[in-house]
């Protein structure tokens, strides 16, 4: 029996040799990817050093491990093209595989003649194969612990990674089969789960953040959500609800031009936080003892943060009345100087979407215009299904697509 592999998932996304994002220009900044699990085999064939500079960039501020064996030392090092830090109790080497795995698969070098048993001759990479990789050992034998994670998260970020990858085992009290008969008990399973999909994200991640260094992270993810498609191999929706999907299926070189991107900034998550009725101590624990004063009389809602995506919850048996929901939004024009974008809306069932204005004009790149989202339900509520459309911005070649999901509540 042949099981999926990661061999070439770069060619099925869209990624090709000396173009687009893997053209020398978007591959030569130095990136670096934070990988949290189980440790990396320094051994492991598909770490390359071919084209990386000798030293880290200078904005990294963490430790490196001393390790004889590997020639690991103070960093300057490039014996398999990833450098391999040690956080933890122990050494970040480590034999078992998951973290090989899943750095390998965010930024392996180059190999190539890849090949799984003759049938899948080519190259293998890496999503970004040009990155550093920060590897920081948050799992062993018996599993992983909230503690280590939330530690080296905070640690990567004072370091200085770019991209935190976080994609964990198996966890070792369940059944490979998910079965209450099956009493075996691993540490790894084969699935297609956050194993698979975030070390492919992250590289992506790291792809668009080298081509656009000046974009901030809620810049990349809106790019990557708002250029999904949703449409499966034979052109028909994805067979599933967006609650499984998200935005759909990445498409990293849309995601590199994707027209416009729903930013968020640092006082736009603290107001966030203040709308959720956060107090004064919650938000000094998020902001490491700094105070922030919410400020009063704002109008700010949950639903308000400039997020590139709705979630609209509705009651259940509104006696008649249509029961109204506004949300806002700003989106940042990344494309062309001089733009026209026209709305297009996909009602979810049961729901009529209002958006105003219908059209937003542009007259050159960094420009911010905002525009606001009515969500009426329909006399009498809705059904106890969720319901699902979208919101889309078109202009030329550039469609930016923001899901809707409406949910029903009994009152």
């Amino acid at each position: 029996m042949l099981i999926l592999h990661t061999t070439h998932t770069p060619k099925f996304l869209g990624l090709e040799l000396g173009k687009g994002l893997w053209s020398p220009s978007s591959l030569a900044s130095d990136v670096i990817v934070g990988i949290l699990d189980t440790g990396i085999w320094p051994e492991h064939p598909s770490f390359q050093d071919r084209g990386l500079p000798p030293l880290p960039p200078s904005r990294w501020k963490g430790q490196c491990e001393t390790a004889t064996k590997f020639s690991l030392s103070n960093c300057n090092n490039k014996l398999i093209g990833a450098m391999y830090f040690y956080k933890g109790y122990e050494s970040v080497a480590d034999s078992n595989g998951h973290g090989t795995h899943t750095a390998s698969t965010a930024a392996g070098g180059l190999v190539g003649s890849a090949n799984f048993l003759g049938l899948a001759n080519g190259s293998a990479a890496g999503m970004k194969y040009t990155a550093r990789i920060a590897a920081y050992k948050v799992c062993w034998a018996l599993g992983c612990t909230n503690s280590d994670l939330l530690a080296a998260m905070e640690q990567a970020v004072k370091d200085g990674v770019d991209v935190l990858s976080l994609s964990l085992a198996w966890p070792p009290v369940t059944a490979p089969t998910q079965l209450k008969t099956d009493k075996r008990r691993v540490l790894f399973n084969i699935i297609s789960g956050t194993s698979m999909s975030c070390p492919h994200i992250s590289g992506i991640a790291a792809l668009l953040k080298s081509t656009h260094q000046n974009w901030s992270p809620a810049a990349i993810k809106s790019a990557m959500m708002t250029s999904a498609y949703d449409l499966d191999n034979t052109a028909n929706p994805i067979a599933d609800t967006a609650f499984a999907f998200g935005s759909g299926h990445v498409d990293p070189e849309r995601a590199s031009d994707p027209g416009l991107v729903y930013d968020v900034s640092t006082e736009d998550y603290l107001n966030y936080l203040c709308s959720l009725d956060y107090n004064a101590t919650q938000m000094s624990a998020v902001l490491s003892g700094k105070s922030f004063e919410c400020p009063e009389g704002s109008d700010f809602r949950p639903g308000d943060l400039n997020y590139p995506s709705f979630a609209v919850n509705f009651k259940r048996g509104g006696g008649g009345r249509n029961e109204t929901v506004r949300f806002r939004r700003t989106v940042t024009n990344v494309g062309t100087d001089v733009c026209s974008y026209r709305v297009k809306v996909e009602e979810p069932v049961g729901v009529s979407v209002v958006v105003e204005p219908e059209v937003l004009e542009f007259g050159r790149l960094g420009e911010k215009l905002g525009y606001s989202v009515g969500f009426v339900a329909a006399a009498g509520g809705g059904d106890s299904v969720p319901a699902f459309g979208s919101v889309v911005w078109s202009a030329g070649k550039y469609s930016v697509r923001s899901p809707i999901a409406v949910t029903w509540e009994q009152q």
